[in-house]
């Protein structure tokens, strides 16, 4: 369960910008036509092609723990501004927010997770564990995101709740992360090094060319 709160909330962003931002902006508001906003969400995420691998390499070099953790920080932080260039209802600012929130907000926490998520668990079970986790994060964070937002935006406040929920919920992948690192740290402590069953010796059969040592040779 940790690790499926530990991609929530990255999954979260990416839900609300492609599921409920594009809609806001180009239906409900209607600052600038439907076709325009998919072209700024289709042109943000074409991005993640660089930043992706680069949070993931950078994770490699300093450690998966400081790449999320400082990820949810600088995620918290940057939800309010993101949706301040949303809300000013200019096309320029609405395409700098797709920017701020795809392949950088996102992807800060994304682009770690798949490695992350595959060191917590042993050889047994990495597959079904890292997979299960991926699919519980895409549910609570993703799945939910344009229910929550659309709960959420009122025509008196606009989007600010939204922005208040998402900055809110960031810390909680930041303090999964650190939670997760020791306890699984203590487990695989706890268990032990595995021991391998020995495997019983099969007996040899006699080959049927081999003649017996007390039978004596022919021709001699």
């Amino acid at each position: 369960m940790l690790g499926a709160l530990a991609g929530a909330a990255p999954l979260f962003v990416q839900g609300l910008l492609a599921g409920f931002m594009v809609t806001d902006v180009s239906v409900i508001n209607e600052w600038i036509p439907r076709s325009e906003a998919l072209m700024l969400l289709t042109f943000s995420s074409f991005f993640h092609i660089f930043t992706i691998p680069a949070f993931a390499a950078l994770s490699d070099r300093i450690g998966r723990k400081k790449v999320m953790v400082g990820g949810a920080i600088f995620s918290a932080i940057a939800v309010r501004p993101m949706f301040a260039m949303f809300n000013t209802g200019d096309p320029l600012w609405i395409g700098a927010a797709f920017m701020l929130g795809n392949p950088i907000i996102q992807a800060s926490m994304y682009g770690p997770i798949g490695a992350f998520l595959s060191e917590k668990f042993g050889t047994n079970a990495r597959y079904t564990g890292a997979s299960l986790s991926f699919q519980l994060s895409s549910i609570i964070g993703a799945g939910v995101a344009p229910l929550v937002a659309a709960r959420l935006t009122s025509a008196e406040v606009g989007t600010t709740n939204p922005a208040v929920y998402v900055t809110v919920i960031f810390p909680v992948p930041g303090a999964a992360v650190r939670s997760l690192v020791p306890f699984v740290s203590r487990w695989r402590c706890c268990r032990g090094p595995r021991r391998r069953r020995a495997r019983p010796r099969r007996s040899r059969r006699p080959s049927p060319t081999a003649r017996p040592a007390s039978c004596p040779a022919r021709g001699g």
